[in-house]
């Protein structure tokens, strides 16, 4: 089976920022993990701009499984807003930007120095 990454690029809307960041790691995280096919998800947060533009400042990267990753996205996409998703209103999604990435290397490590 495939392995993909959906990478999940959010703000909070105006004004809501703590209750944003309380509501996606304590409540969401979980919830979209729950979904099968999604094995683990981090939060980070934009530190610094080195090159181009980043348009929002919190991203969610989600480890998926899956033969159809863009199938299960619909899936989740459909339980929005029900009880085994409830959404929040700190959530801006008019800023938001998801997209779905397959890989296309192994992985590599640096040796031990």
């Amino acid at each position: 089976m495939a392995k993909y990454r959906l990478v999940v690029m959010t703000d909070a809307t105006d004004g809501l920022e703590d209750e944003y960041n309380d509501w996606y790691t304590r409540q969401h995280l979980g919830d979209v993990i729950a979904v099968p096919g999604f094995k683990s998800a981090q939060r980070f947060k934009l530190r610094s701009l080195t090159l181009g533009k980043f348009t929002n400042k919190y991203m969610a990267i989600y480890n998926i499984d899956a033969d159809d990753p863009e199938k299960l996205v619909e899936d989740l996409i459909a339980l929005q807003g029900t009880d085994r998703m409830p959404m929040s209103p700190a959530l801006n999604l008019d800023t938001a930007n998801v997209a779905v990435f397959e890989e296309c290397s192994d992985e590599i490590s640096a040796p031990d120095r």
